[in-house]
């Protein structure tokens, strides 16, 4: 990227198809270099060259990619024109940022709907709300060729998961002949969210081992860790043969959740011989500590954090918060509020949790 943006510079007439690769390279940078680049040459660009569709949502997705939502929003509002790609673009960009209901907004905003990277992105909005009813009086709107694309079955089954309609889940998954490997993924994490971890194996052992991957076996481990299901999670993590940290970390949250915490550490030592620490693993197994309302095993898993990882500000906040809950579960309260007086007075924030309700049909 930083290449490009040097040769960019070079060139003393752009066109604009040079300028969509440089909207494409402030994109791949993603910070803000990337993004004051974007909006000091977004202002220089001829307005002749915007007669080619790709350079506006060319800018908006760098502008997306940077973080800045808001000119991305202001840009896309004094469009005369806003295209389908546009609307996609600004729509995965809110869906990253946890903010279904403006691309709910944006789709209803829309007159016409009927694409698939639209509905795709929609799908994804609902899936974070999980309200049912909402849910479906969207779904009831796509055309049939579209509800038989792979890619719309595939966000439909892990919406309807999320919304705990399993048989809606079950009748998207039946209809399909031969599933992917994302498919598959989508139903066992389904089954996972909804305390069905037997099914979810049932199903993860029909898969052919060309379709096995990484995410697969995230998913069956996770499902196996809400359901309790310690033995047949350590038989499948015993099979996998490449585990990454990701398979590592699945399989310490479910042992740590069922207060197998000694087998746990052992895992997470046997990680740690050959490989850096990991963040996650350690946040695994003190929220493991936090449900078993474990106070001394917190403050250690909490103290070697601090040790192993002392740049990490907003993971540490979180694990603070966390430690400091295990102390007012247990009823040190004095303990506790010292643990957030510290935070307070070093500056530290917790980042801010959004959740979704709808009500009368209405998101909020």
């Amino acid at each position: 990227a930083n290449k490009a943006i040097d040769l960019f510079h070079k060139i003393k007439d752009p066109n604009d198809v040079i300028f969509i690769l440089l909207f494409n390279s402030c994109a791949q940078l993603g910070s803000d270099e990337g993004l004051n680049l974007a909006k000091k040459i977004s202002k220089t660009i001829p307005k002749s060259f915007y007669s080619n569709v790709r350079l506006l949502p060319s800018i908006l997705y760098a502008l997306v990619k940077c973080n800045d939502l808001t000119y991305a929003q202001s840009l896309f509002d004094a469009s005369m024109k806003n295209d389908v790609g546009m609307y996609a673009v600004m729509m995965n960009g809110y869906n990253k940022e946890n903010n279904p209901l403006k691309t709910l907004n944006l789709f209803y905003q829309m007159k016409d709907k009927n694409h698939l990277i639209i509905y795709l992105h929609v799908i994804k909005a609902l899936s974070r709300i999980g309200d049912y009813k909402l849910s479906q009086s969207i779904i009831e709107q796509i055309p049939n060729d579209l509800l038989n694309d792979h890619q719309i079955q595939t966000v439909l089954i892990d919406m309807w998961g999320k919304s705990g309609s399993i048989d809606k889940v079950k009748e998207i998954f039946d209809k399909i002949s031969q599933p992917d490997h994302y498919q598959y993924a989508a139903i066992i994490n389904a089954y996972g969210l909804n305390g069905m971890g037997i099914q979810a194996i049932e199903i993860y052992r029909q898969i052919s081992l060309d379709l096995i991957n990484e995410i697969t076996q995230i998913c069956i481990l996770n499902a196996c860790s809400h359901s309790g299901l310690v033995h047949e999670a350590r038989s499948i993590f015993e099979n996998i043969p490449i585990k990454t940290v990701s398979i590592y970390t699945t399989m310490i949250d479910c042992l740590s959740r069922a207060s197998l915490f000694h087998e746990a550490q052992n895992l997470q030592e046997e990680y740690e011989r050959s490989h850096p620490p990991s963040l996650p693993m350690y946040m695994a197994l003190l929220s493991g500590a936090r449900n078993q309302i474990n106070a001394n095993l917190a403050q250690q898993i909490y103290d070697r954090m601090s040790k192993v990882f002392p740049q990490s500000d907003d993971s540490l906040v979180s694990a603070a918060i966390l430690l400091a809950n295990v102390y007012g579960s247990i009823g040190d309260i004095d303990k506790a509020s010292d643990i957030r007086t510290q935070l307070t007075k070093s500056g530290a924030k917790k980042k801010i949790g959004l959740s979704w309700t709808v009500v009368d049909g209405q998101v909020y």
